[in-house]
Formats: C-alpha cells, structure tokens, sequence
C-alpha cells in the first residue's frame, strides 16, 4: 500500500487504461474527461517524459509561455 501512495502522489488518480488504435488513437477514459471537463475538440500539446505520454491542455501551455515571454522581456530592459 506504501508503494501505491508514492505512486498517486507521483502520478495522480488513477483513471483505467486504455490502449492504442489501429489509427494511433487513444481514448481517455471518462471519469478523467469528467474530472478534468474536457470535451471534443479541446487541443493538447503531446509530450514524453521519462517515457512516460504527458498530455498539456493548449489553454494551460500558451499561458505558461505567454508567462515566460513576459519574464524574458523584463529582464531585457
């Protein structure tokens, strides 16, 4: 059980599984889509990390890097 505490704590709740179609598609599985309010057609950057699919919702990223142009620019001036 200690070990599935460290995992949750890494990683988040678990949602289920899924795996990947003949086309390269993957379905998320419905309670993240609930938890997480997605719907079709919402935009994600796709990246790895340690092998591991990380997923970044669009909105979250231009913001992020809307945050770190404004960073850059003062610390030019």
């Amino acid at each position: 059980m200690k070990n599935l505490k460290k995992l949750q704590d890494s990683f988040g709740a678990f949602h289920g599984s899924t795996c990947i179609g003949e086309r390269g598609q993957l379905v998320i599985p419905k309670s993240l889509r609930m938890s997480l309010e997605l719907k079709k057609g919402d935009k994600f950057f796709v990246m790895d990390k340690g092998g591991a699919i990380v997923l970044v919702p669009a909105e979250i990223m231009e913001k992020f890097l809307s945050d770190i142009t404004k960073h850059i620019k003062a610390s030019k001036k």
